[in-house]
């Protein structure tokens, strides 16, 4: 936990420097579900799941409770997400996207990678 809300100020802090004192949620979770795309972080889904269930719902209140939420809202952003959610042609889309590097070499018993 204390992971992601270094994570999570750490790129709030970028934000701010970027020159845009005013930076809120509207740029700061296009940011991060970008951040979680590119770490490639194995079994995230099921990690953020974990977290949610068996964390003392005291410490899911506070700035721990916003960070988890960005988490798990860009775990399903990019679970979920398709051609028909960007200003892009499905087709299109769908040619760079099997266009882009093969993914990481799957374990059998891992199922849970976030496959983009």
């Amino acid at each position: 936990m204390d992971c992601i809300i270094q994570s999570c100020r750490t790129l709030g802090a970028l934000l701010q420097s970027g020159g845009k004192n005013d930076a809120g949620a509207d740029d700061f979770l296009p940011a991060f579900i970008y951040t979680v795309l590119k770490s490639g972080i194995p079994k995230l889904p099921s990690t953020v799941e974990y977290i949610s269930r068996f964390r003392h719902p005291d410490e899911l209140l506070s700035e721990g409770g916003y960070c988890l939420t960005n988490l798990s809202g860009a775990v399903s952003f990019l679970q979920n997400c398709g051609g028909c959610d960007f200003d892009i042609d499905p087709d299109e889309f769908e040619r760079l996207y099997n266009k882009a590097a093969p993914p990481p070499p799957r374990v059998d018993d891992e199922e849970d990678f976030l496959c983009f």
